[in-house]
């Protein structure tokens, strides 16, 4: 009766065992998916501010000025090449 015993102890330890470590892989697998998911969302979003976004601004008088140019047309240079000369500072 005591080896019966001594093996139902050992099958259900490492019944116990396994359902920890199958607990802890499911755990790691569920975080892993809602990192990857919420990465995938935030790459969706970033595109849709990109594209739908554009700046408000209000002057004193209450005039609304809406900028919809694309962030690289904003970033544009505004002065043609024969406009100007551009000139590095030394300090002397």
């Amino acid at each position: 009766m005591g080896f019966i015993l001594g093996i139902f102890k050992f099958f259900f330890i490492m019944f116990l065992i396994g359902m920890i470590a199958l607990a802890v892989m499911l755990f790691k697998g569920v975080r892993m998916f809602k990192k990857m998911t919420k990465q995938g969302n935030n790459r969706q979003q970033q595109q849709q501010r990109r594209t739908s976004n554009y700046r408000t601004t209000q002057t004193s008088d209450g005039v609304t000025v809406e900028d919809r140019r694309s962030p690289d047309e904003a970033q544009q240079k505004i002065f043609t090449p024969d406009e100007g000369e551009y000139v590095d500072f030394k300090e002397e």
